[in-house]
């Protein structure tokens, strides 16, 4: 029973943990692979009945191992401190809830959305959006073919239904092709990114809402052009010469060639893992050409129409994006291009997999300021004319900048540029190697991308980073050891403990005067007083739990979530509102009076959107906030708008000043609803302190997951050098405080595992257990992190950035053990340290063929980013 073996305390076994020494493992014993503990390989473990005073070694020979582990249950894994022992300890209460409280199917998936939630309210929102297109051109073309198609006409309904369907389809496309372009302004996603923007939009997500885009656009022209042909071809069979005669006219051969040129960039992106990056460069670039010609499609004024302007012209829909896309590009030509040289350069090739990596220093150019997560465009004269895009792991107030780039084959730009460096290649200049490499000079642009997290606002970061995704977290954490090194030990740790018991002060301040309009109407106070809190924990305190306590223990967890199910039901209202407004404007434009129950259906939504509003303002929204009072306001002026409306008998039937007035209202109310979805569930004071100096987090834990024991070797100098360099001003004790790094390695190649070991043995992460070769427990570091900070009694107060830099699979499984963790501090009452998450995932998801068993209803960690059969992007 594998679960049994998760925390078990191995004897005569070194992980490189403090002590007492755990090893975990929650993997199938079958497919463990060997790991390194010292000079000792474990090759076999065996599961038995022993007693107590035979689990240990039973056979020592040729450097092997052969543990026994008893069937019996595995002691609960808890941080070594005799205060977390206690029973009634928040660790206990920890330990409790992830026994007993398991999420089920639904809820696991439902966290994706609550994580997600820019990203998924943005994707709704266009959803609905493109939806209220599509029926409003819908009911212009019906409404024409009705005219135009007399009562009783062969396939009377296809003539009406099948164009207005493709009109509709039409103007959906062009949509599509409008936002498309805004997507792709590198210079000014950078820029808004540190706007008020940034509360609504996703834009460290631009990459995935391009991708979303452009998948939208290619299957609504895949479908409509299947339905089209299906239409005329069935009309055309029917001996209509017309039809037939359309088939060949300059607007369908314009359609044949945009098609096409859809066909060939949808299938490109689909194999974009799979080709060149320069192919798929160049193919991408047809769609530009597609633009033109779709600008042509409409554009010919056919003579032989009764009204040649009643064609949709194309350039009107897109033209203006378009021309803000080339606007954005040349201000990065202009503006964010450099000329850099070669400072350093080295090569990683592992022996074993034959994976190589190049670890290139540039100097940096004077005007170029990034911030940790932040990527640059390098491009090289002597390979091709390509930009590539890398994320830098340099400082940002460092000399120099840092890229680690993946080597792909020798036919790539990175495979060409390996071989320059190697001296591989002529490049007809005689000169001596090493002169080479000072010879080459770099083209680059940037910054671009968005920053790793407003790490101002936090007193806490937990960065974590898998295989080449460590790059962004590198920067970070020069960045903050930066930082500490300009700050006097003993005058940083004192002012930080008076910072952080007037945060503690504000915070209590205010949630004593927290609460909404009907709480303070009914007399009910906003908070749970310390008495209920106290009995809320208790609740959990037991040493054999029963399974009375059990339930109690599922019922106050299901408590703890609800904010999580009504935050996702709250990214529906948003959407709500944008749908009702799209309609509103529709159905108040049309040229023709609207059909029975159109006007209806605006009223009853618009009442409806209202009445939530409502709710949501008077019942759960902050009463200290000078919103909440311009929130009564608008819900006054939309209850006069909706009698005067209804007296008048206006709807659907709007002036402009009308249909200005109620814009105005509803689009107040769905931008607070917005911003109420996917703002943060805990807005620290932090920033709100007035202090002196530095900004500064109280400390950063580095955490890197990799398989790759070579690059761990070539990497790992520079991150001891830094850590060193702390300790040596700060001292061994005091750096601990402020920052801690941790080494997950699980590369198989035991050869390269021990040549590491004996690199680093030496230093003093290693020496302190920050090199561990196996796979990490994501949620007991999480858990871990959250118990230090309720013991930390100099610090009552907390807020933790979470960010993580790597695969998509793995960036979901920490954001559920993120949400479990939240849910174990909420019921434990320590409401007064929150952790938030950001990250920037590569690459897309691959399921694991080995699925270990869930328990705690959570995938456990073998079967994420860095197990077996998984492979990660930069």
């Amino acid at each position: 029973n594998t679960s049994n073996l998760s925390g078990i305390q191995i004897p005569g076994v070194q992980n490189h943990l403090s002590s007492p020494k755990f090893c975990t493992m929650t993997q199938d014993l079958d497919s463990l692979e060997p790991g390194m503990y010292d000079d000792v390989e474990i090759i076999t473990i065996q599961s038995c009945d022993v007693n107590e005073d035979e689990d240990e070694i039973i056979d020592y020979s040729a450097n092997k191992k052969i543990i026994k582990i008893p069937k019996s249950p595995a002691p609960k894994r808890i941080p070594n401190n005799d205060k977390y022992l206690n029973p009634k300890s928040p660790s206990a209460v920890f330990g409790n809830a992830r026994e007993f409280v398991r999420p089920s199917r639904f809820f696991r998936h439902l966290t994706f959305f609550y994580s997600e939630r820019k990203l998924v309210t943005l994707v709704l929102i266009h959803f609905v959006a493109t939806m209220v297109i599509w029926t409003n051109f819908f009911l212009v073309k019906f409404n024409e073919q009705q005219n135009k198609v007399p009562e009783g006409a062969p396939f009377y309904w296809w003539k009406r239904l099948a164009p207005s369907l493709e009109f509709g389809a039409m103007h959906a496309i062009l949509f599509q092709m409008l936002l498309i372009p805004l997507t792709m302004c590198k210079f000014s996603i950078a820029a808004a990114s540190n706007t008020m923007l940034d509360r609504f939009i996703p834009f460290n997500r631009s990459t995935r809402i391009h991708i979303h885009l452009g998948y939208t656009w290619a299957i609504i022209v895949f479908i409509a052009t299947i339905f089209f042909f299906a239409f005329f071809g069935l009309l055309c069979s029917n001996g209509d010469q017309k039809i037939c005669d359309k088939f060949t006219s300059e607007i369908m051969i314009t359609g044949y060639i945009i098609f096409g040129m859809c066909i060939i960039i949808a299938v490109s992106s689909m194999l974009r893992n799979k080709i060149p990056y320069e192919v798929f460069y160049g193919i991408h670039h047809l769609v530009f050409i597609m633009y033109a010609i779709t600008i042509l499609h409409t554009l010919d004024g056919d003579k032989g129409r009764k009204d040649p302007s009643s064609r949709s012209q194309t350039f009107k829909w897109f033209s203006s994006t378009l021309l803000y896309y080339f606007c954005d590009r040349a201000a990065m030509y202009l503006n964010h291009r450099y000329i850099t040289s070669i400072m350093q350069s080295r090569l990683v090739r592992s022996k074993r997999k034959g994976s190589r990596m190049i670890i290139l220093k540039l100097e940096r150019p004077s005007l170029f300021q990034f911030q940790p997560g932040q990527y640059a465009h390098l491009r090289l004269k002597e390979i091709d004319a390509h930009w590539h895009p890398f994320s830098i792991a340099s400082d940002p107030s460092s000399e120099d900048l840092e890229f680690y780039i993946e080597v792909n084959d020798d036919r790539s730009w990175t495979g060409k540029l390996w071989n320059i460096l190697a001296g591989k290649v002529d490049l007809n200049h005689s000169i001596q190697r090493l002169s080479r490499r000072a010879f080459l000079e770099f083209e680059m642009m940037g910054p671009y991308g968005t920053r790793l997290g407003n790490t101002e606002a936090y007193s806490h970061a937990v960065v974590v980073g898998s295989g080449t995704g460590i790059v962004p977290c590198l920067s970070q954490y020069k960045k903050h050891v930066r930082q500490m090194l300009r700050l006097d030990p003993e005058k940083y740790f004192s002012e930080q403990e008076e910072i952080h018991h007037l945060v503690l002060k504000m915070e209590k301040a205010k949630e004593e005067s927290k609460g909404s309009l009907l709480g303070a109407a009914l007399g009910v106070k906003s908070i749970a007083t310390k008495e209920e809190m106290k009995k809320l924990s208790n609740s959990f305190h037991h040493e054999e739990p029963n399974a009375e306590n059990a339930k109690e223990i599922r019922d106050k967890a299901k408590k703890a979530a609800l904010p999580i199910f009504g935050v996702t039901f709250l990214m529906l209202l948003p959407v709500i509102g944008v749908t009702i407004m799209g309609l509103t404007i529709s159905f108040n434009t049309l040229p023709f009076e609207l059909y029975n129950g159109l006007t209806e259906i605006l009223q009853a939504g618009t009442i409806i959107f209202q009445f939530f509003f409502m709710i949501v303002c008077t019942c759960f929204w902050d009463r200290n906030s000078f919103f909440t009072y311009v929130d009564i306001c608008i819900l006054f002026a939309a209850a006069f708008s909706n009698w005067f409306c209804f007296a008048r008998g206006l709807w659907g039937n709007f002036s402009d000043t009308h249909l200005i007035y109620y814009l105005f209202i509803h689009g107040y109310m769905t931008l607070r609803l917005w911003n109420s979805a996917v703002k943060p569930r805990h807005c620290s004071t932090r920033n709100e302190v007035v202090r002196n100096g530095i900004i500064a987090m109280d400390q950063l834990k580095f955490v890197w997951i990799t398989r790759s024991a070579t690059n761990v070797s070539k990497i790992a100098p520079d991150i001891i050098e830094c850590y060193d360099a702390l300790v040596a001003a700060w001292g061994e004790e005091h750096a601990k405080k402020v920052c801690r790094v941790s080494f997950f390695i699980t590369d198989p190649d035991m050869e390269a595992c021990h040549s590491l070991q004996s690199e680093l043995a030496h230093t003093s992460l290693w020496r302190s257990g920050a090199f561990q070769f196996a796979r990490p427990d994501i949620k007991a570091i999480l858990e871990d992190h959250m118990l230090e900070r309720i013991y930390d009694s100099n610090r009552p107060t907390s807020n933790t950035l979470l960010a993580f830099c790597g695969s998509p699979t793995l960036s979901q499984f920490i954001s559920e053990a993120k949400l479990s963790v939240d849910i174990s501090t909420m019921i434990t009452g320590n409401k007064y340290h929150s952790m938030d998450f950001i990250s920037e995932s590569y690459g897309g998801f691959k399921s694991n063929p080995k699925k270990a068993k869930n328990h705690g209803g959570l995938l456990s960690p073998a079967s994420q980013g860095s197990g077996e059969g998984e492979k990660l992007y930069i």
